[in-house]
């Protein structure tokens, strides 16, 4: 399988859309945490080019924009490690039913099991992205604030879904820690992207509790 990453824009959503499993929202939420952390970066360099060098505001957006380069390369092949995740349960469920259904079984449990480790990963990320970016609205260039708000969101979407595709690769095992870890981060990006959106009364009078 060819890697992601080294599809075209056009090539992935064709893929995505295709009668395959994979790529799913799993692989779709790691891209859309990369695409976040991209643009949470962009936002930041427009507003380092826009300050003196010695301020603090430049010390923390450049930590933010290494952070953010950081979590999109981190995210992106989370992207190929959910198609290959699937690919490790569909071997599982083709295993023959006789002479040992205990053993397969217990074999589709341990693959669904390894494969929540990926969107775990992806929701973690999702919620640093969030953050970063609520941050680079407070503190970023005001010309780019809508910009690092898209990318809260988008990172807050994609870590509800990330935490969705752990909670029901855990079915089986529902006291699986990375449950309420999965829910807790979605739960953090989530505060991150509501705090972004605080910064446009216009928007948050409509959608904020």
């Amino acid at each position: 399988m060819s890697s992601f990453s080294d599809m075209t824009v056009d090539q992935f959503l064709w893929s995505v859309a295709s009668d395959a499993p994979s790529p799913g929202g799993g692989a779709v939420a790691a891209i859309v945490v990369a695409q976040a952390a991209g643009l949470a970066a962009m936002a930041g360099r427009y507003s380092l080019g826009r300050k003196a060098e010695d301020s603090d505001d430049t010390v923390a957006i450049s930590e933010m924009v290494r952070a953010a380069d950081r979590l999109r390369d981190e995210a992106a092949p989370l992207a190929d490690a959910d198609g290959e995740a699937y690919e490790g349960y569909l071997r599982a469920v083709r295993l023959p039913r006789e002479p040992d259904p205990a053993a397969r079984s217990e074999a589709i449990i341990k693959a669904t099991s390894a494969a929540a480790d990926v969107p775990l990963a992806t929701a973690e990320a999702a919620a640093e992205v969030a953050r970063i970016a609520a941050e680079l609205v407070e503190r970023g260039n005001k010309n780019l604030r809508g910009d690092a708000a898209a990318a809260a969101l988008m990172a807050a979407s994609a870590a509800t879904t990330a935490a969705i595709m752990v909670v029901d690769n855990l079915s089986r095992v529902p006291d699986d820690p990375r449950r309420d870890r999965a829910v807790q981060a979605a739960a953090e990006a989530r505060g991150s992207a509501d705090q972004a959106t605080a910064r446009f009364p216009g928007v948050a009078a409509r959608l904020l509790p």
